[in-house]
């Protein structure tokens, strides 16, 4: 009885040890480098955003194939113009099918670009605005609808789905 837990020590001494050494080797340290400065960076631009009463207004649906992309950007002083505008479709799935486009101001404060979605399915969408006001990202998920009729090939004109002409409230968008 008494080798038996002598034995049962030893295993679970050793079991600790290979636990360790498996833990020390492979720690990469934090999950983000700098999180804790982007964090403050992030909180630091949210309050700037808050005292210019910015406002992003972003399309909360796309499809499959070209999207008429249009964010109208503004503050509490009027429309944010002369802006630099991107936005950048992202995957859920991997960055296989990953698109950056960079958006022209239209019209006063509203900017618009051609998103071509490849496939249906969850996307993570990321708006990158810098101006002399303000630099800030937006990120939020929407799922590219298949268009009617449309079944493994994009579109290849602009069309007029869910997004064409209309501009949604995009309201507390996590960073």
């Amino acid at each position: 009885m008494k080798q038996l837990i002598v034995g049962l020590y030893l295993l679970f001494g050793l079991l600790l040890a290979g636990t360790i050494t498996l833990a020390v080797r492979s720690y990469d340290g934090p999950v983000e480098e700098r999180y804790s400065l982007r964090g403050e960076e992030f909180l630091a631009n949210r309050e700037k955003e808050e005292s210019l009463g910015l406002t992003i207004q972003v399309p909360d649906r796309i499809a499959t194939g070209a999207n008429r992309f249009a964010a109208a950007l503004s503050t509490s002083a009027g429309p944010l113009r002369n802006a630099s505008v991107k936005i950048r479709a992202m995957r859920i799935q991997g960055p296989g099918e990953d698109r950056e486009v960079r958006l022209r101001e239209e019209g006063a404060g509203v900017y618009t670009g051609e998103l071509r979605i490849p496939s249906p399915g969850t996307w993570m969408l990321q708006l990158t605005v810098q101006s002399e006001a303000i630099d800030t990202v937006r990120n939020w998920t929407v799922t590219a609808d298949e268009l009617p009729g449309e079944q493994d090939e994009p579109s290849s004109g602009i069309h007029g789905g869910p997004v064409t002409g209309t501009v949604g409230t995009q309201s507390d968008v996590a960073h």
